[in-house]
């Protein structure tokens, strides 16, 4: 008897429905900061692509260079 009234009484759903509140918000604000961690990871993996890229074009720009020195080299071109 006393048992159902206190299941069923007013102040037992509010402390529920808090804790339940509480839980919620904590749980979004662990959500928001693993979110915002994974952005800053995603910024620097695309910075880190956007350099390998930046990098393989001066690899060919020097072996460019380089194929042209080697054909002035051979050809005494001047």
């Amino acid at each position: 008897m006393f048992q159902s009234k206190l299941f069923n009484s007013i102040g037992f759903i509010r402390a529920v429905f808090l804790i339940a509140f509480f839980i919620l918000i904590f749980l979004a604000s662990i959500t928001y900061r693993h979110i915002k961690e994974l952005d800053k990871i995603s910024d620097s993996i695309i910075n880190t692509y956007e350099i390998s890229i930046e990098l393989g074009q001066l690899i060919s720009h020097i072996k460019d260079a380089e194929t042209g020195h080697r054909g002035y080299i051979i050809t005494n071109d001047s």
